[in-house]
C-alpha cells in the first residue's frame, strides 16, 4: 500500500475546441477513448485519475477521458454526494473488471499488458499508458468531429457532429455515441489528499445517444454522417448541481457496442448572454483554521457578459476591518472562469472570523449585473499555545505501519516525526514532548499510508497536542478517517509562565467575564498581553488589591504580567462569555 499524491487545482478553465468541425477526409489514426471505473470510497482511484490524466496531457487533441462511477466504491454514504448514472453499470459488466480503478482503452482486449479477466477489456492502471500508445499507433477507417454550444437561459444544450469514413468498416453497422461530462466537481474521495473538496473531473453525467450509441447503416469509404442532438441539461443529476459552465462533451464511434474506433471531445461555446459587462464571483475560500494574523483568501471569477473580461477590482477585509484592493488582470471569453490567489490581508483574530469579498468594477467600468458580485466565508481562529513545552500523544489503530506524522515550523522545517509504527491490536498509546521555543505558526501532518485514517472501524485511534502549562487540549484528532490531516497551531513562547503557582500573587476568577480581581500586587505594572505579544492595556498602581476591567476584551487567552522589584509573574487567563 502506499501514499496516493494527486494535486487537482482549480485553475483556468480551456475553452479551446478539439476535433473542430468540418471533420476531416484525410487518413487518420486512432483517438484513444479512456473510460476509467472510478468512486469516492476507492482508496487508489486518486492515482488512476492522476495516470490518465497524464495520458491526456501527452496527446490533448487525440484522448478523450470517462470517468464512470459505478460499483460498490461509488455508493455513497449517508450525506454524501451520488455520482453514478444509470448506465453506468452496463459498462462496467461488459469490462470483466475485477478491482478498482479499473479502465479500458477503447474498449479494446489487449493481450499484454493483461487484462484483470481474460477477454476482458478492463485493465489496471498501471497498462494505461502503453495500451494508449499501442492504439494511438494503429490508423482508423473513420474520422469524428463535434461543436457543442449551451443557451445560459434555457440550458439547451446543441451538439453537431460528423463521421467520415476514409476507409471501409469490416462491421455493417457501427454506433455513435455521444455524452456528456462534468469538470471541477467537489466532493468526498478516500485517498485523495482534499477531504471532501477533492476536485473530481470527467465526471460522466448522460448519454444522449443512449447506452449503446445510435446505429450507423452505411459504413464505407466516403460516407459522411452530420447529426445534430438537442438536450435540455438539467439542474442536478442526482441532486448533483450541474454547472453548464463546466460541461465537457465527446463523441465515439464502437463496431457493435465493444471495438471503439476513434473518437474526439469538446468544449461548448455559450449563447443568450445578455449583458456586454458583466463577472460573477463564483467562490471565495480561506483555510478553515487559520494560524495568526494574516490569511491568502483564493476566490473563483467568471465572466458572465459577451465582452471578454480583461480586468477586475477586488476588494476585500476580514472581520470588517481595513479593506484591501486587489487589481485583477488576464483574459476571460464568456462563462470562462479562473482562480484567484489574492495578496495576504492583516486582520484581528477572533475566535470565528469572516472573510468579506466584492468585484467593485469590471474592464474599467460598472458591472450590469451585480447582484453576483459579492461572496463570504468564515474560518476559526488555530489554537493557541501558551508556554514551550507540549505533550503529543498518538494511538495508532491495528495498522500501526500506515501511520506516520511530522511536526513542522512556518518554514517548513520538520522539527519532530514519527512513525511507522508496528501493527497490533489495540496498541498502547505513544506520548512525546515538543519543545517549541520560538513564537511561531506550527502545523502538525499526520499521514495514513492506506487512506483510511486511524480510527475508520479497525480499531480506535487518536492522536491529541495538549499544552502543558495548564493540561489544555490543543488539538483532538480522534475522527482522522483520510489519508492526511494537517492540523496548524499558533504557538506564544512565554517565559516564567506561572498558573497561579506564585504564594504572593492571587488572580481570580479565571475565567472571567467582566473583572479579574489581583491580590497581593503591591508596588505592581499590570499588563495584559494578547498571545501574538499584542499590548493590550497597562496599568500602575501601589495597593495591595487590583481590579482589572475585561469587559470590553475579546474573548479568548490572554497574557496577564504582574511586575514588581521581588518577581515578574506572567500568568494565563481566559476572557468568556
Amino acid at each position: 500500500m502506499m501514499k496516493k499524491l494527486l494535486s487537482l487545482i482549480l485553475g483556468l478553465t480551456t475553452f479551446s475546441l478539439f476535433a473542430q468541425l468540418p471533420v476531416s477526409t484525410t487518413p487518420e489514426n486512432k483517438n484513444v477513448v479512456l473510460e476509467e471505473f472510478t468512486g469516492i470510497h476507492c482508496v487508489y482511484c486518486p492515482q488512476g485519475h492522476a495516470i490518465a490524466k497524464a495520458v491526456q496531457d501527452a496527446n490533448p487533441n487525440d484522448v478523450v477521458l470517462i470517468n464512470i462511477h459505478t460499483g460498490s466504491y461509488a455508493t455513497p454514504s449517508a450525506g454524501e454526494p451520488d455520482f453514478r448514472t444509470s448506465f453506468g453499470t452496463a459498462i462496467e459488466t461488459q469490462s470483466q473488471l475485477t478491482g478498482y480503478p479499473a479502465g479500458t482503452v477503447n474498449r479494446h482486449v489487449f493481450p499484454s499488458p493483461a487484462p484483470m479477466t481474460a477477454g476482458g477489456t478492463a485493465m489496471g492502471r498501471g497498462s494505461w499508458t502503453a495500451s494508449a500508445a499501442s492504439i494511438l499507433a494503429l490508423p482508423s477507417y473513420v474520422n469524428v468531429a463535434l461543436e457543442a454550444s449551451v443557451d445560459v437561459i434555457t440550458r439547451v444544450l446543441t451538439v453537431n457532429v460528423q463521421a467520415y469514413y476514409t476507409g471501409t468498416s469490416t462491421q455493417a453497422t457501427n454506433k455513435l455515441n455521444v455524452g456528456i461530462l462534468q469538470n471541477n466537481i467537489l466532493g468526498p474521495q478516500t485517498g485523495g489528499n482534499a477531504g471532501n473538496l477533492y476536485n473530481h473531473m470527467h465526471m460522466l453525467k448522460h448519454l444522449i445517444t443512449g447506452q449503446w450509441g445510435e446505429t450507423l447503416d452505411t459504413t464505407t469509404t466516403g460516407k459522411l454522417y452530420t447529426r445534430t442532438y438537442t438536450y435540455t441539461v438539467p439542474a442536478s443529476y442526482t441532486s448533483v448541481p450541474c454547472d453548464i459552465s463546466n460541461l465537457e462533451i465527446f463523441a465515439f464511434i464502437t463496431e457493435t457496442q465493444q471495438e471503439v474506433m476513434t473518437g474526439a471531445r469538446c468544449f461548448p461555446t455559450y449563447t443568450g448572454i445578455t449583458n456586454t459587462t458583466d463577472a460573477a464571483l463564483l467562490s471565495s475560500t480561506v483555510p478553515p483554521s487559520v494560524c495568526g494574523t494574516q490569511v491568502a483568501p483564493t476566490i473563483k471569477l467568471r465572466n458572465m457578459g459577451m465582452n471578454p473580461m480583461t480586468a477586475a477590482t477586488i476588494e476585500y477585509k476580514v472581520n470588517g476591518g481595513t479593506v484591501s484592493i486587489y487589481n485583477w488582470s488576464g483574459s476571460l471569453t464568456s462563462y470562462q472562469s479562473a482562480g484567484v490567489t489574492l495578496p495576504l490581508i492583516t486582520f484581528t483574530p477572533q475566535a470565528s472570523n469572516t472573510l468579506d469579498v466584492t468585484i467593485t468594477q469590471v474592464n474599467g467600468s460598472t458591472d450590469q449585473n451585480v447582484v453576483d458580485n459579492t461572496s463570504s466565508a468564515t474560518f476559526v481562529k488555530s489554537p493557541v499555545g501558551i508556554g514551550s513545552s507540549f505533550n503529543f500523544e498518538l494511538k495508532c489503530d491495528n495498522y500501526g505501519s500506515e501511520t506516520t506524522w511530522k511536526l513542522k515550523n512556518s518554514a517548513g522545517t520538520v522539527l519532530y516525526q514519527g512513525g511507522p509504527y508496528a501493527d497490533a491490536t489495540n496498541p498502547p498509546a505513544i506520548n512525546q514532548t515538543f519543545v517549541l521555543t520560538t513564537l511561531d505558526c506550527y502545523t502538525l501532518e499526520m499521514y495514513d499510508a492506506y487512506g483510511d485514517g486511524i480510527n475508520a472501524g479497525y480499531g480506535v485511534g487518536y492522536y491529541k497536542l495538549k499544552n502543558l502549562a495548564d493540561n489544555s487540549v490543543l488539538i483532538n484528532g480522534s475522527n482522522f478517517i483520510s489519508d492526511k490531516a494537517i492540523d496548524p497551531l499558533q504557538v506564544t513562547v512565554i517565559n516564567g509562565l506561572d498558573e497561579n503557582t506564585n504564594d504572593q500573587i492571587n488572580v481570580y476568577p479565571n475565567p472571567a467575564s467582566d473583572i479579574v480581581n489581583i491580590t497581593n500586587a503591591t508596588y505592581s505594572d499590570i499588563m495584559l498581553y494578547d498571545v501574538y505579544g499584542k499590548l493590550i492595556m497597562a496599568d500602575q498602581h501601589i495597593s495591595s488589591n487590583y481590579s482589572l476591567d475585561v469587559s470590553k476584551v475579546a474573548i479568548g487567552s490572554y497574557i496577564l504580567k504582574v511586575l514588581n522589584k521581588e518577581k515578574t509573574s506572567s500568568i494565563k487567563i481566559n476572557v468568556v462569555r
